[in-house]
Protein backbone atom coordinates (compact mmCIF):
# COMPACT_ATOMS: atom_id res chain seq x y z
CA UNK A 1 0.00 0.00 0.00
CA UNK A 2 0.70 3.64 -0.84
CA UNK A 3 1.28 5.91 2.23
CA UNK A 4 2.05 9.36 1.76
CA UNK A 5 1.90 12.30 3.92
CA UNK A 6 -1.02 13.95 2.37
CA UNK A 7 -4.12 15.09 4.29
CA UNK A 8 -7.36 15.77 2.44
CA UNK A 9 -10.18 16.57 4.76
CA UNK A 10 -12.55 19.25 4.08
CA UNK A 11 -10.04 20.64 1.84
CA UNK A 12 -10.48 22.05 -2.05
CA UNK A 13 -7.63 21.49 -4.25
CA UNK A 14 -7.45 23.25 -7.68
CA UNK A 15 -6.03 20.76 -10.52
CA UNK A 16 -6.13 21.38 -13.89
CA UNK A 17 -6.89 17.72 -15.97
CA UNK A 18 -3.67 15.77 -16.84
CA UNK A 19 -2.63 15.66 -20.73
CA UNK A 20 -2.46 12.79 -21.97
CA UNK A 21 1.22 11.90 -23.32
CA UNK A 22 2.70 9.55 -25.56
CA UNK A 23 5.13 8.89 -23.73
CA UNK A 24 4.04 7.13 -19.68
CA UNK A 25 5.69 4.43 -17.62
CA UNK A 26 5.04 0.84 -16.72
CA UNK A 27 1.56 0.35 -15.08
CA UNK A 28 2.35 -0.12 -11.31
CA UNK A 29 1.50 -2.86 -9.62
CA UNK A 30 -2.30 -3.21 -8.41
CA UNK A 31 -2.54 -2.27 -4.43
CA UNK A 32 -6.06 -3.05 -3.01
CA UNK A 33 -8.13 -0.74 -3.56
CA UNK A 34 -12.00 -0.35 -3.27
CA UNK A 35 -13.49 2.00 -6.86
CA UNK A 36 -16.26 3.72 -6.26
CA UNK A 37 -18.45 4.11 -9.73
CA UNK A 38 -20.90 6.75 -10.45
CA UNK A 39 -22.97 7.28 -14.00
CA UNK A 40 -23.72 10.99 -14.44
CA UNK A 41 -26.02 11.44 -17.24
CA UNK A 42 -25.95 14.64 -17.53
CA UNK A 43 -24.01 17.65 -15.90
CA UNK A 44 -25.74 21.10 -14.24
CA UNK A 45 -25.06 24.08 -14.16
CA UNK A 46 -24.99 26.58 -11.36
CA UNK A 47 -23.57 30.13 -10.20
CA UNK A 48 -20.29 30.04 -9.25
CA UNK A 49 -20.86 30.39 -5.88
CA UNK A 50 -20.90 27.19 -3.51
CA UNK A 51 -24.23 25.70 -4.12
CA UNK A 52 -25.41 21.70 -3.07
CA UNK A 53 -26.16 19.80 -6.56
CA UNK A 54 -30.19 18.47 -7.58
CA UNK A 55 -29.11 15.02 -7.23
CA UNK A 56 -32.26 14.18 -9.35
CA UNK A 57 -30.03 15.57 -12.40
CA UNK A 58 -27.87 12.82 -11.57
CA UNK A 59 -28.48 9.17 -13.47
CA UNK A 60 -27.60 6.33 -11.28
CA UNK A 61 -26.85 3.71 -13.84
CA UNK A 62 -26.86 0.24 -11.87
CA UNK A 63 -25.81 -2.17 -14.42
CA UNK A 64 -23.29 0.53 -15.74
CA UNK A 65 -21.86 0.80 -12.31
CA UNK A 66 -21.88 -3.13 -12.02
CA UNK A 67 -19.95 -3.42 -15.24
CA UNK A 68 -17.32 -0.96 -14.15
CA UNK A 69 -17.15 -2.70 -10.77
CA UNK A 70 -16.19 -5.83 -12.40
CA UNK A 71 -13.84 -4.60 -15.20
CA UNK A 72 -12.02 -2.78 -11.73
CA UNK A 73 -11.77 -6.24 -10.20
CA UNK A 74 -9.93 -7.97 -13.30
CA UNK A 75 -7.87 -4.81 -14.43
CA UNK A 76 -5.29 -2.63 -13.52
CA UNK A 77 -5.10 0.65 -12.57
CA UNK A 78 -2.14 3.29 -12.66
CA UNK A 79 -2.43 5.13 -9.50
CA UNK A 80 -2.84 9.13 -10.23
CA UNK A 81 -1.11 11.33 -8.18
CA UNK A 82 -3.03 13.36 -4.94
CA UNK A 83 -5.53 15.77 -6.19
CA UNK A 84 -5.14 14.85 -10.09
CA UNK A 85 -7.80 14.50 -12.34
CA UNK A 86 -7.18 12.36 -15.64
CA UNK A 87 -9.96 13.65 -18.09
CA UNK A 88 -9.81 10.37 -20.74
CA UNK A 89 -11.89 10.99 -23.98
CA UNK A 90 -10.99 8.22 -26.21
CA UNK A 91 -9.91 4.19 -25.99
CA UNK A 92 -6.68 5.34 -27.06
CA UNK A 93 -6.00 7.78 -23.92
CA UNK A 94 -7.88 4.94 -21.51
CA UNK A 95 -5.72 2.70 -22.25
CA UNK A 96 -2.54 4.32 -20.94
CA UNK A 97 -4.00 4.43 -17.51
CA UNK A 98 -6.08 0.93 -17.28
CA UNK A 99 -5.00 -2.53 -18.47
CA UNK A 100 -7.46 -5.41 -18.41
CA UNK A 101 -6.64 -8.77 -19.35
CA UNK A 102 -7.72 -10.11 -22.39
CA UNK A 103 -9.99 -8.50 -24.39
CA UNK A 104 -11.71 -6.73 -21.44
CA UNK A 105 -11.73 -2.62 -21.52
CA UNK A 106 -13.99 -0.23 -20.01
CA UNK A 107 -14.08 1.59 -23.61
CA UNK A 108 -16.23 -1.58 -24.53
CA UNK A 109 -18.64 0.18 -22.39
CA UNK A 110 -18.48 3.60 -22.92
CA UNK A 111 -19.42 5.74 -25.71
CA UNK A 112 -16.76 8.01 -25.99
CA UNK A 113 -18.22 10.30 -28.89
CA UNK A 114 -20.78 11.53 -25.96
CA UNK A 115 -19.43 10.46 -22.25
CA UNK A 116 -15.93 11.42 -20.57
CA UNK A 117 -14.39 9.03 -18.11
CA UNK A 118 -12.83 10.77 -15.28
CA UNK A 119 -10.17 9.06 -12.23
CA UNK A 120 -8.98 10.52 -9.55
CA UNK A 121 -7.73 8.99 -5.96
CA UNK A 122 -6.06 9.75 -3.19
CA UNK A 123 -5.32 8.88 0.38
CA UNK A 124 -7.52 9.19 3.35
CA UNK A 125 -6.15 10.66 7.13
CA UNK A 126 -7.28 6.90 8.08
CA UNK A 127 -9.31 3.51 7.26
CA UNK A 128 -11.98 4.04 4.94
CA UNK A 129 -15.49 2.70 5.83
CA UNK A 130 -17.22 3.63 2.05
CA UNK A 131 -16.98 6.02 -0.23
CA UNK A 132 -20.30 7.48 0.48
CA UNK A 133 -20.84 10.00 -2.21
CA UNK A 134 -19.49 11.26 -5.52
CA UNK A 135 -20.98 14.24 -7.76
CA UNK A 136 -19.84 16.59 -10.52
CA UNK A 137 -20.80 20.05 -10.42
CA UNK A 138 -20.38 22.86 -13.38
CA UNK A 139 -19.42 26.28 -11.83
CA UNK A 140 -18.85 27.71 -15.59
CA UNK A 141 -18.81 26.41 -18.61
CA UNK A 142 -15.23 25.17 -18.35
CA UNK A 143 -14.62 24.56 -15.02
CA UNK A 144 -16.06 21.94 -12.89
CA UNK A 145 -16.15 20.83 -9.04
CA UNK A 146 -15.60 17.10 -8.37
CA UNK A 147 -17.24 16.20 -5.00
CA UNK A 148 -16.21 12.74 -2.87
CA UNK A 149 -17.54 12.23 0.50
CA UNK A 150 -15.55 9.54 2.39
CA UNK A 151 -16.77 7.95 6.04
CA UNK A 152 -13.96 6.75 7.91
CA UNK A 153 -13.62 3.87 10.05
CA UNK A 154 -11.52 2.91 13.04
CA UNK A 155 -8.38 1.89 11.49
CA UNK A 156 -5.33 4.17 12.18
CA UNK A 157 -3.35 3.33 9.10
CA UNK A 158 -4.35 5.69 5.96
CA UNK A 159 -6.07 3.85 3.13
CA UNK A 160 -6.17 4.66 -0.78
CA UNK A 161 -9.46 5.35 -2.11
CA UNK A 162 -10.16 5.69 -6.00
CA UNK A 163 -13.21 6.91 -7.98
CA UNK A 164 -14.11 6.60 -11.53
CA UNK A 165 -17.16 8.71 -12.73
CA UNK A 166 -18.49 8.68 -16.35
CA UNK A 167 -19.83 11.85 -17.06
CA UNK A 168 -21.30 13.48 -20.61
CA UNK A 169 -18.58 14.77 -22.75
CA UNK A 170 -16.22 17.17 -21.48
CA UNK A 171 -14.43 19.80 -23.49
CA UNK A 172 -10.82 19.25 -23.40
CA UNK A 173 -10.15 22.62 -21.92
CA UNK A 174 -11.86 21.45 -18.61
CA UNK A 175 -10.54 22.62 -15.52
CA UNK A 176 -11.58 20.28 -12.63
CA UNK A 177 -11.06 20.74 -9.28
CA UNK A 178 -11.97 18.55 -5.98
CA UNK A 179 -13.29 19.07 -3.22
CA UNK A 180 -12.87 15.69 -0.72
CA UNK A 181 -14.84 15.83 2.69
CA UNK A 182 -13.80 13.35 5.50
CA UNK A 183 -16.88 11.86 7.83
CA UNK A 184 -15.44 10.90 10.74
CA UNK A 185 -14.86 7.49 12.32
CA UNK A 186 -17.27 7.53 14.82
CA UNK A 187 -20.57 7.38 12.49
CA UNK A 188 -19.52 3.63 11.31
CA UNK A 189 -18.08 2.85 14.55
CA UNK A 190 -19.10 -1.22 15.73
CA UNK A 191 -18.18 -0.93 19.24
CA UNK A 192 -20.32 -1.34 21.94
CA UNK A 193 -23.39 -3.74 22.62
CA UNK A 194 -25.73 -4.98 19.90
CA UNK A 195 -29.10 -7.50 20.64
CA UNK A 196 -29.01 -10.01 17.28
CA UNK A 197 -32.86 -9.57 16.16
CA UNK A 198 -33.15 -12.16 13.40
CA UNK A 199 -31.10 -13.74 10.95
CA UNK A 200 -31.78 -14.41 7.03
CA UNK A 201 -30.12 -16.64 4.63
CA UNK A 202 -31.40 -18.60 0.96
CA UNK A 203 -31.36 -21.86 0.68
CA UNK A 204 -31.63 -23.56 -2.68
CA UNK A 205 -34.06 -26.16 -1.24
CA UNK A 206 -36.24 -23.88 0.67
CA UNK A 207 -35.61 -19.99 -0.40
CA UNK A 208 -35.23 -16.98 2.03
CA UNK A 209 -35.69 -18.34 5.54
CA UNK A 210 -35.57 -16.04 8.80
CA UNK A 211 -34.81 -17.35 12.17
CA UNK A 212 -35.95 -14.72 14.82
CA UNK A 213 -33.75 -14.22 17.42
CA UNK A 214 -35.30 -11.01 18.76
CA UNK A 215 -36.63 -12.71 21.92
CA UNK A 216 -33.94 -14.84 23.06
CA UNK A 217 -31.95 -11.81 24.75
CA UNK A 218 -28.76 -12.78 22.23
CA UNK A 219 -25.70 -9.56 22.38
CA UNK A 220 -22.22 -9.24 20.61
CA UNK A 221 -20.35 -6.78 22.08
CA UNK A 222 -17.51 -5.64 20.12
CA UNK A 223 -14.66 -4.25 22.33
CA UNK A 224 -11.54 -1.97 21.73
CA UNK A 225 -8.83 -4.33 22.25
CA UNK A 226 -10.11 -6.62 19.11
CA UNK A 227 -12.89 -8.90 21.45
CA UNK A 228 -16.42 -9.93 20.77
CA UNK A 229 -18.25 -11.06 23.52
CA UNK A 230 -21.03 -12.88 22.51
CA UNK A 231 -23.82 -13.98 25.90
CA UNK A 232 -27.27 -15.58 25.11
CA UNK A 233 -28.61 -19.07 24.35
CA UNK A 234 -29.40 -21.07 21.31
CA UNK A 235 -27.95 -22.07 18.45
CA UNK A 236 -26.36 -19.38 16.03
CA UNK A 237 -22.41 -18.51 14.75
CA UNK A 238 -20.44 -17.89 15.72
CA UNK A 239 -21.76 -18.88 19.62
CA UNK A 240 -21.40 -17.71 23.43
CA UNK A 241 -17.99 -16.70 24.50
CA UNK A 242 -15.24 -14.79 23.54
CA UNK A 243 -13.83 -14.34 20.04
CA UNK A 244 -11.45 -12.19 17.73
CA UNK A 245 -12.62 -9.75 15.06
CA UNK A 246 -10.99 -6.77 13.11
CA UNK A 247 -12.21 -4.34 11.08
CA UNK A 248 -11.45 -4.13 7.60
CA UNK A 249 -11.11 -1.05 4.71
CA UNK A 250 -14.01 -0.50 2.55
CA UNK A 251 -17.52 -2.33 5.24
CA UNK A 252 -15.23 -5.54 6.04
CA UNK A 253 -15.00 -7.47 9.00
CA UNK A 254 -13.14 -10.40 10.10
CA UNK A 255 -14.74 -12.78 12.87
CA UNK A 256 -13.18 -15.98 13.79
CA UNK A 257 -10.96 -15.98 10.92
CA UNK A 258 -14.51 -15.66 8.87
CA UNK A 259 -14.18 -12.60 6.42
CA UNK A 260 -17.71 -10.78 6.20
CA UNK A 261 -19.44 -7.24 5.11
CA UNK A 262 -21.03 -5.04 8.06
CA UNK A 263 -22.87 -1.82 7.96
CA UNK A 264 -24.47 0.75 10.26
CA UNK A 265 -27.22 3.04 9.38
CA UNK A 266 -27.30 6.76 9.13
CA UNK A 267 -28.77 6.85 12.67
CA UNK A 268 -26.11 4.51 14.74
CA UNK A 269 -28.71 2.53 15.88
CA UNK A 270 -29.20 -0.65 13.13
CA UNK A 271 -26.02 -3.08 12.48
CA UNK A 272 -26.36 -5.82 9.40
CA UNK A 273 -22.96 -8.25 9.09
CA UNK A 274 -23.34 -10.51 5.84
CA UNK A 275 -21.70 -13.36 3.88
CA UNK A 276 -24.57 -13.95 1.94
CA UNK A 277 -22.34 -14.33 -1.46
CA UNK A 278 -20.91 -17.29 -0.12
CA UNK A 279 -23.51 -19.26 0.71
CA UNK A 280 -24.06 -17.41 4.10
CA UNK A 281 -26.70 -15.04 6.10
CA UNK A 282 -27.40 -11.66 7.01
CA UNK A 283 -27.74 -10.91 10.88
CA UNK A 284 -29.38 -7.97 11.51
CA UNK A 285 -28.94 -6.00 15.03
CA UNK A 286 -30.00 -3.76 17.14
CA UNK A 287 -27.63 -1.16 19.19
CA UNK A 288 -28.22 -1.17 23.19
CA UNK A 289 -28.10 1.87 24.87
Amino acid sequence: MYKLNFKICDVNILVKKRVVKNSISRMQKAAAIALSIVLAGSLFSCSSQSEEPDENLLLNDVQTQRTLGHLADICKWERIHDGEIVVINSSEEETKYIACYGDESIGNYIDYSDHTLLLTDGVATSGIYSISKTGLLRLSPDEYELNVEISLNEITEPAEWRVALISSKLSPEANIRIKVTELPASMTCILGKWKLLKDTKNLMLHGWVTTDYSKQNIVFEFKENNVLTVSGAGDFWPGPGEHSFSIRNFGGITIRNSGLSYEISSNKEQLTISNLWVGGSERYFVKIK
